[in-house]
């Protein structure tokens, strides 16, 4: 395989290797990104792969724009050939993804994320981890329509601090999607095969 994704899996495993974001009009945020010095990313398209307007971000990130206006919306139904007739999980939007990084590179993550798009960010906070302390922050817009947890690991002895030397960069460390019912969402999940992560006890 070629290209970003087969990059991004030979550097880092599995992971997400890009990120598609909706905006009112991707030419405008295109162009912010191009004034704030953000490089424009593309690649050779594949049969039936839509041309959707990207940027670089930092430690090697790709971010997509999606918007409602040029027919990218529909990237679902044409690339991957959603099927709507099934009733689903109960699984409505995605809460928040979480991305992990060293210390030393939340500023300008949480820079880059304000800065680009109109998002606030919240005081910091400490999390406390068996083997140390991970800072967590989050910047999100006002509506709550994207959120972003950062993570700054000082230490490689965290959990937060071994999934960064395992994933070389700032990786995205979960997604977490909400529901109206988590529990009717985990009995349907279950019944379709669906196996959750084991949970310690502690």
């Amino acid at each position: 395989a070629s290209g970003h994704a087969a990059s991004q899996w030979n550097a880092r495993g599995t992971t997400v290797c890009d990120v598609g974001i909706e905006v009112s009009s991707v030419q405008e945020a295109i162009a912010r990104a191009s004034h704030l010095g953000s490089e424009l990313f593309n690649q050779p398209l594949g049969p039936g792969e839509l041309d959707i307007p990207a940027i670089r971000g930092l430690s090697g990130s790709v971010l997509h724009f999606i918007d409602r206006d040029n027919g990218l919306d529909r990237v679902w139904d044409i690339e991957f050939g959603a099927n709507t007739s099934e009733s689903g999980a109960g699984l409505t939007r995605i809460d928040h993804v979480a991305q992990t990084m060293s210390y030393e590179d939340m500023l300008s993550w949480s820079l880059f994320y304000t800065t680009l798009f109109d998002m606030n960010k919240s005081p910091m906070v400490d999390v406390f981890d068996p083997d140390g302390l991970v800072r967590s922050q989050v910047v999100e817009t006002s509506d709550g329509a994207l959120r972003v947890t950062l993570n700054g690991a000082d230490s490689h002895r965290t959990l937060a601090g071994s999934f960064l030397a395992d994933t070389f960069g700032a990786s995205m460390q979960h997604i977490a999607l909400a529901t109206d019912d988590i529990f009717e969402s985990l009995e349907k999940m279950g019944i379709s095969g669906f196996e959750t992560l084991p949970i310690s006890a502690n």
